[in-house]
């Protein structure tokens, strides 16, 4: 969820070509750390803000560490 909303807003909101929005959202999961993956995914999860049994829970999973290639590395782009 987080590689791919992160690939679809450099894809349509700041119109990268598909393949180079991968390749950014590919190298954003691996170097980000758990605050701006927090901050990235309250933007279409503005909830995450308020601490609730079910939202602390996903805040917790969104906090792991996403650097290494199994989160990232076996998305790639096939285009026509």
């Amino acid at each position: 969820m987080i590689l791919l909303s992160r690939f679809y807003l450099l894809w349509r909101q700041q119109a990268l070509e598909p393949i180079i929005a991968l390749g950014k959202a590919q190298r954003w999961l691996r170097d980000a750390d758990s605050q701006d993956i927090m901050e990235h995914c309250k933007t279409f999860m503005p909830e995450l803000s308020s601490p609730s049994g079910r939202l602390s829970r996903l805040s917790r999973q969104l906090q792991q560490d996403y650097s290494h290639p199994y989160y990232w590395a076996a998305f790639n782009y096939m285009g026509v």
